[in-house]
């Protein structure tokens, strides 16, 4: 079965910016209670009632698609499904308890080992971006918090006067194990959550270096948005990033946007 993603997005935003809505009424009030998860993660009221609106948003909206959400355990999906929803209800936890602003909401619709569709909305100012590519068409937009839409494209930049977005400070000489000379670096900026990837997606940046584990949720929407903008999120092997594995964690990434690409980014050129 194919899926008019046009129409997904149409239905799913509706119900993402209910989620974003009481996340933003909770982080405003402060009337949300926190505690531990068995990994020492920590997860709120925030996190749960977002999922709780989302998955029920899902299941009416596509009942037969699996949806595995970062709150609730699940077993790994059998890969017989071709179709998969990731969710993750409060990216950015940690920010949102800090109360530094920097927090999201991730839902990405994986087709196989690839993330087809993305959307990730900014609960504090109500921005939604979107994107998704298929065999037929691309296309990504951010919806405003009026309802207005632009489109976004694809960036024309110098590979020679780069920002990169980090979550964390990371000197500019230690990304020269990483990439090849020809590729310079202008500016490492500091942002958190999936609002790198908003931020890549709007040419704020061009590249996001991730060292070390994460898991697919946190990605996958952000991809989606990527590929349809031209961009990409790669292995440090250079090879796209694959979903849907049996224990959802990614290695090390570059995440990109153009006219950076796979070729570009090897160090044998």
């Amino acid at each position: 079965m194919k899926y008019d993603l046009q129409k997904i997005i149409s239905n799913l935003i509706p119900t993402i910016e209910r989620a974003g809505k009481t996340i933003k009424e909770l982080y405003l009030t402060n009337s949300y209670n926190t505690s531990l998860k068995h990994d020492l993660s920590p997860v709120t009221t925030a996190d749960i009632e977002s999922e709780k609106i989302i998955i029920e948003g899902l299941k009416m909206l596509t009942p037969n698609i699996p949806i595995i959400s970062e709150e609730t355990p699940t077993p790994f999906v059998n890969s017989s499904y071709d179709y998969l929803w990731l969710i993750d209800p409060l990216d950015g936890t940690k920010g949102f308890i800090k109360k530094n602003g920097e927090f999201t909401i991730n839902v990405a619709l994986l087709f196989k080992d690839k993330p087809l569709l993305g959307v990730i909305h900014i609960p504090l100012t109500n921005h939604t971006y979107w994107g998704y590519k298929d065999d037929d068409k691309q296309k990504a937009a951010i919806r405003l918090y009026d309802g207005y839409e632009k489109e976004l494209i694809a960036p024309s930049n110098s590979i020679k006067n780069l920002t990169i977005l980090e979550s964390s400070a990371f000197p500019i000489h230690k990304y020269t194990k990483i990439l090849p000379q020809h590729i310079k670096i202008n500016k490492v900026m500091r942002i958190g959550s999936a609002l790198k990837f908003c931020y890549l997606a709007e040419n704020i940046g061009q590249m996001h270096v991730r060292h070390g584990p994460t898991m697919e949720w946190d990605i996958a929407a952000g991809h989606a948005i990527l590929l349809a903008i031209g961009g990409n999120i790669v292995t440090f092997d250079l090879y796209e990033m694959q979903y849907n594995k049996k224990n959802y964690y990614n290695p090390s990434f570059i995440a990109f946007t153009p006219p950076l690409t796979v070729k570009n980014l090897s160090r044998t050129n």
